[in-house]
């Protein structure tokens, strides 16, 4: 009888030590598999923030290469705005010309010189009032590109910090769910430690029953 007994002891114990040994290594399961997630998610983000680094550092090269257009464009526009002076300053000099010239030979030339002095008044004023338009229409124009550039840049730092916040809570909830979890939840759950060791990098251990 006692023999019996003790085989099916001797059984018994040989059952919990492979149930805990069974146990031990899906333990160990566990955390290898939560290393490489936490590793895999430390990647992604450094990969992301490198992506969202380049992407903003580029549209900060395009925002300069803008700004540099537009002084460009102003410079330009300034300069036809000049020209334009100095064409109605040569016009009304030209029209003092014609007045003296009128007068010296009225009869002779006052009818050509009219029409002349006509034409050259509508076309000069033509002129200068297209001319204003399109370089007010063009720094207009070139403001709000350079507002839009200014937009996107705020845009995409606001969805830098924000993928930073969220990414920082994934990595503070799944460190901070270790202490909450028992070892079949673990094994249920995976990529979850079995205990708080294991969130230290240290092995986890199976506690022994000596019921």
């Amino acid at each position: 009888m006692f023999g019996a007994l003790g085989k099916r002891m001797d059984a018994m114990n040989k059952e919990v030590q492979e149930t805990k040994q069974e146990l031990l290594e899906t333990q160990q399961e566990l955390h290898a598999t939560r290393l490489e997630l936490q590793a895999a998610k430390r990647e992604t983000k450094r990969e992301t923030n490198r992506k969202l680094h380049a992407t903003l550092k580029e549209l900060l090269r395009l925002q300069a290469d803008n700004r540099e257009t537009n002084r460009e464009t102003n410079r330009k526009l300034r300069t036809i705005l000049e020209r334009l002076l100095e064409t109605r300053e040569t016009t009304d000099a030209m029209r003092e010309v014609d007045r003296e010239a009128l007068q010296a030979n009225k009869e002779e030339l006052g009818k050509e010189l009219s029409e002349l002095k006509a034409k050259m008044d509508q076309e000069a004023l033509q002129l200068y009032k297209l001319s204003g338009q399109t370089a007010e229409m063009l720094i207009k124009r070139q403001d709000a590109r350079e507002e839009l550039f200014n937009d996107a840049v705020e845009l995409l730092k606001g969805i830098i910090r924000l993928l930073s916040q969220m990414l920082g809570r994934q990595v503070e909830v799944a460190g901070g769910g270790d202490h909450h979890t028992t070892g079949s939840a673990s094994a249920a759950r995976p990529g979850v430690s079995v205990d708080a060791t294991a969130a230290d990098g240290v092995a986890p251990r199976a506690t022994e029953s000596h019921g």
